[in-house]
């Protein structure tokens, strides 16, 4: 948040119109052999090394989304090419992240304890879902988002 203010400050003084792409949790394809703060509670579920998940939403987009939406706001010209860009490619519930955890990998101890005050998961109704209608074709869909991030992670040798 700091950045952006002193860069949205320079801009002002320089006359410059200024794009800023705001990505939530990144996740994807990973380069370093390490998990990365926005993967490291996903891991942590996946593990079962945290016991339980709280009732809570998060949002979630793929890191190769993020590069594209970068390139999207540098390319946009003209008046109205700057403000503020959020990149978001879903919305879940832990609950929901937790149960595909545990689709897509059978084979791991997934945390499976919720909160004792439980609500009823998180399900968005028509007016509270984000519109990405000019983003859908852009974004990764969730699931192969996380299918991604943990093969290309060798668990058994990188534990979390």
């Amino acid at each position: 948040m700091m950045a952006e203010m002193a860069a949205t400050e320079a801009a002002a003084k320089l006359g410059l119109e200024l794009a800023v792409v705001l990505p939530c949790n990144t996740m994807g394809p990973m380069l370093q052999r390490t998990l990365n703060l926005s993967n490291h509670h996903v891991g942590r579920y996946l593990m079962g090394t945290k016991r339980t998940y709280p009732n809570a939403i998060a949002a979630y987009v793929d890191v190769r989304d993020v590069a594209r939406a970068h390139l999207l706001a540098y390319e946009h010209e003209g008046p109205g090419a700057g403000g503020r860009y959020l990149c978001v490619g879903a919305v879940l519930h832990r609950a929901q992240l937790v149960a595909m955890l545990r689709e897509l990998f059978p084979q791991y101890p997934v945390t499976a304890n919720g909160p004792s005050n439980m609500l009823d998961p998180f399900h968005p109704s028509d007016n509270d879902r984000i519109s990405c209608s000019a983003t859908t074709k852009l974004l990764h869909p969730f699931q192969i988002i996380v299918h991604l991030t943990f093969f290309t992670l060798n668990l058994t040798t990188h534990p979390i």
